[in-house]
């Protein structure tokens, strides 16, 4: 009497395991400024030429060693500057650092190099729960997410109300850990994360859908699933498959270093390339999944033979290019993302477009959908020091942080 239950059992589950490893891969996309014209939205933000703009930075604040700055979603107007040890510090609305920080974790952060704490993210009703999240590396090397509980208004969180959410490990090298949270449009957490470390993704975590690494997670923080202390969306795209890594949105990315979402629902991902190539990838709101191609692809640089492997030929298919990518020349080296303009102050000026910069040579580029036609990139402005993040008020002003220490708001004029 029991054969035939277990029998039938381990059938079913051969089966889906079949199914998920021949499940076929996401159709590619058509091309961003395709895929981009096509939506009534997009017209509506056509903007001006970038050539025309200047963009400046003006320090207001001094920090350590800051990497990220955001607003809260609660109405009081004040901005939170996280710093690479453990600390998160509040700007009032006056625009005043206060001295005494947000938070502290430091004894709980990993920090140098490219690890410490990268971001923090406000839950979208933070004015009613008090709830945010975290992203940063723990005193073993592993990218950590977790959540913290606020007083809604206060100016101080104890470290105590921490609840782990996502550790994953990250040990082999310090590099590359991705580490940006962000609230999308759907309420859902998007996480980003490098694919590891080391040149050239040697473990092949950015392809590998088994893994978490080298990709852009999406999780449901309101809900708990399968003994997690989140669920999965299911519209995530391997939301059902038992093979794959549920958790996953998009895939083939190197080191995410900022991504955003624009007041259209469009995600923007800005990747860091190895020796050659830095790129910003877009994906429209309705849009499934994206493999952005990495380490198959820097950029649209074909890397099959540096660092690919033998999977790479049945993937073309599948790749996304980017919307806009750029060489090392210059002193160039790693791209640093930024938003896409959604305040008041600089609209006749900046209209909708996107300001990113790079780390190492300081220009600062807007990308800009033009009345005439495709997308347009032109420098606009150099920030004076390593360009570390940059980050939005409640208004959707600009503002950036400087590693060396600086915290500036970021003005525009017609050249």
């Amino acid at each position: 009497m029991r054969t035939q239950p277990f029998t039938r059992r381990r059938l079913l589950l051969v089966v889906a395991t079949l199914a998920a490893l021949t499940a076929p891969l996401p159709t590619p996309a058509a091309s961003p400024e395709a895929r981009e014209a096509q939506l009534p939205e997009a017209r509506e933000a056509r903007t001006a030429d970038p050539a025309g703009v200047r963009v400046s930075f003006v320090p207001f604040a001094t920090a350590t060693t800051p990497v990220a700055i955001t607003f809260s979603p609660d109405g009081s107007d004040r901005l939170f500057v996280v710093e690479q040890a453990g600390r998160v510090r509040v700007v009032d609305r006056r625009r005043r650092l206060l001295a005494d920080p947000y938070l502290d974790i430091r004894g709980r952060v990993s920090s140098g190099g490219e690890r410490g704490l990268f971001s923090i993210a406000f839950h979208p009703r933070f004015s009613r729960n008090g709830l945010f999240f975290l992203a940063y590396t723990d005193t073993q090397g592993d990218l950590r997410v977790s959540r913290f509980q606020a007083i809604p208004g206060s100016n101080a969180v104890s470290a105590r109300t921490e609840r782990v959410f996502l550790d994953i490990a990250h040990r082999d090298f310090a590099n590359h850990n991705g580490g940006q949270l962000a609230f999308g449009p759907d309420g859902y957490l998007y996480v980003s994360t490098g694919d590891g470390g080391g040149g050239g993704d040697p473990d092949g975590n950015a392809m590998n859908r088994t893994r978490l690494l080298g990709k852009v997670l999406r999780i449901d923080v309101d809900h708990a699933q399968g003994g997690r202390p989140y669920a999965i969306p299911p519209t995530n795209p391997y939301a059902r498959n038992r093979s794959l890594r549920p958790e996953i949105w998009h895939y083939g990315l190197r080191n995410t270093w900022r991504f955003s979402f624009d007041r259209f629902g469009s995600l923007w991902i800005a990747d860091v390339g190895q020796n050659a190539r830095e790129e910003v990838n877009v994906v429209l709101p309705r849009v499934g999944n994206r493999n952005f191609g990495w380490d198959c692809r820097e950029g649209t640089l074909d890397t099959t033979t540096a660092y690919g492997g033998e999977y790479c030929a049945s993937r073309v298919p599948t790749f996304t290019p980017p919307l806009h990518e750029y060489d090392h020349g210059g002193g160039r080296c790693s791209i640093t993302g930024g938003y896409r303009y959604r305040g008041g102050a600089y609209r006749p000026v900046l209209g909708d477009m996107y300001l990113y910069g790079d780390l190492c040579s300081g220009q600062v580029w807007a990308l800009a959908h033009l009345p005439t036609g495709p997308w347009k990139n032109a420098q606009v402005g150099s920030f004076p020091g390593n360009l570390s993040s940059f980050g939005e008020s409640r208004s959707g002003e600009l503002y950036a942080t400087d590693l060396g220490g600086s915290v500036h708001r970021v003005t525009a004029r017609r050249a």
